[in-house]
């Protein structure tokens, strides 16, 4: 239950072969928030291009199927854009490993402090000082940055 109103969730299944592809489509017959897409096995990026092109919000978060994203995470993401008019925000992961289950599970919550960047101090900061991951998850993107690119 996501605390953001306007949430919008595209599932693209990437050729799937499990009992997830089940459980999402009784979800997104329940919730009108939330739609599948189908295609082959195509990878990553390609999963993540589907579900660009399909988006209609002003937002894109990537979320993969081993992470979890706290329930008021959309919404202070949003804000801390909105406040700082950034157009990217990013929050810290926090990682749980199961011993049991031999596979761990990434935990997306707001930080307790945020920071912001300009364009060049951000670069140095991912690149360098490598304060924050160079990935997609964990990150809340404007939409209009995909208008002209692919995720390669």
């Amino acid at each position: 239950q996501q605390t953001y109103p306007n949430l919008e969730v595209i599932i693209v299944n990437d050729g799937s072969t499990d009992k997830s592809v089940e459980y999402c489509e009784q979800i997104c017959k329940i919730d009108s928030r939330f739609s599948i897409t189908h295609k082959e096995n195509g990878g990553l990026s390609d999963a993540r291009n589907v579900g660009i092109d399909k988006a209609k919000g002003d937002y894109l978060i990537f979320v993969d199927s081993d992470d979890f994203v706290s329930q008021d995470m959309v919404s202070y993401l949003v804000s801390c854009m909105e406040n700082n008019e950034a157009d990217i925000a990013i929050c810290d992961p926090v990682h749980y490993y199961s011993d049991r289950q031999n596979n761990d599970l990434n935990i997306f919550s707001p930080a307790s402090s945020v920071k912001v960047y300009e364009t060049t101090e951000a670069l140095c900061e991912m690149f360098y000082q490598k304060s924050f991951l160079v990935s997609a998850w964990a990150k809340i993107f404007k939409r209009e940055l995909f208008d002209d690119i692919r995720v390669p």
